[in-house]
């Protein structure tokens, strides 16, 4: 087995949290599955997360962009394989899980945490853009407090 494959092997064994960022581009909704989001720092109140270049989200993103990074809930695997879809036919949108807010930007209320942020950076590497976002208004769910996982190819549930 080749480097690059014990890599992904080494990878695909780590337990991730599923979120998915959401956000609005002149009317646009967006939305889209994401493993690789992690704390950055607690003060300021911060979070790293990672966007293929090649996603239709991508090119919304800008510094100074809101956006919500919905934590999602044992209960939402559903969503979380239509926003992980490339199927340009499964719309993201229609249906039940979503609210908006004042600024009309989609969020799941059903999440176990729903975070609003604001793009502070955007490091590009490779295939991907490192965003660091500012932590503005953290909702908690308490009605769905168990977190949707993945790991080696499958959902987890605690």
């Amino acid at each position: 087995m080749e480097n690059h494959d014990k890599f992904i092997k080494a990878l695909r064994n780590l337990a991730y949290p599923v979120c998915i960022i959401s956000n609005s581009d002149n009317g646009d909704k967006h939305a889209i599955t994401v493993s690789s989001m992690t704390s950055l720092s607690l003060d300021p109140a911060s979070l790293l997360a990672c966007i293929n270049k090649s996603a239709n989200i991508h090119q919304t993103l800008k510094v100074g962009k809101f956006l919500y990074v919905n934590l999602l809930s044992s209960s939402q695997e559903d969503i979380s394989g239509i926003c992980s879809s490339n199927d340009p036919n499964l719309s993201r949108f229609e249906n039940d899980h979503w609210s908006y807010d004042e600024n009309d930007i989609p969020f799941l209320n059903s999440s176990q945490a729903i975070i609003g942020c604001t793009i502070d950076g955007i490091v590009d590497h490779a295939t991907h853009s490192i965003l660091i976002l500012s932590v503005g208004e953290v909702i908690l769910n308490d009605d769905n407090p168990d977190p949707l996982l993945y790991c080696n190819g499958e959902y987890l549930k605690i």
